[in-house]
């Protein structure tokens, strides 16, 4: 079994929903670019943690833009304000991440923070979590 395959993550799309709720009376779509980095232990028999990083398109951005900024560049006020807005907005859904080793879930903690920023017109979302158990990253028989 391939170490990567036994992990997965499920959509961030429907975040959206819930990160700007009542805002919109028609359901958004976005589009996001998601990247997943997985370390693993020194002796590469365990997953420690997760890398995340999620890049939003121009047109959500731009509305996250909109939302947020009070003074025409998103301060680091604003950028925290971001922050905790989808941190809290994520924490509901396990952070739209579905581990499964052999069929069976894997409890993951919840990342001790999330950063975002903005670079090049887009919204970038980035955080770190890890297994709540010593989470095996490949089967032996």
């Amino acid at each position: 079994m391939n170490r990567q395959s036994a992990f997965r993550t499920a959509s961030i799309a429907p975040m959206v929903a819930f990160f700007l709720s009542g805002q919109a009376s028609a359901h958004p779509h976005v589009f996001a670019e998601a990247s997943l980095s997985i370390t693993l232990s020194p002796d590469r028999s365990s997953v420690n943690s997760l890398q995340h990083l999620w890049r939003f398109d121009e047109i959500f951005s731009s509305t996250v833009m909109m939302e947020f900024d009070k003074n025409l560049k998103l301060d680091k006020a604003e950028m925290n304000l971001v922050s905790e807005t989808v941190y809290a907005s994520l924490a509901e859904y396990h952070y739209f991440q579905l581990v499964t080793v052999d069929g069976k879930d894997i409890l993951m903690d919840p990342p001790p923070a999330l950063t975002t920023k903005f670079e090049n017109d887009q919204l970038i979302v980035s955080f770190e979590s890890k297994p709540k158990q010593p989470a095996d990253a490949c089967r032996q028989d």
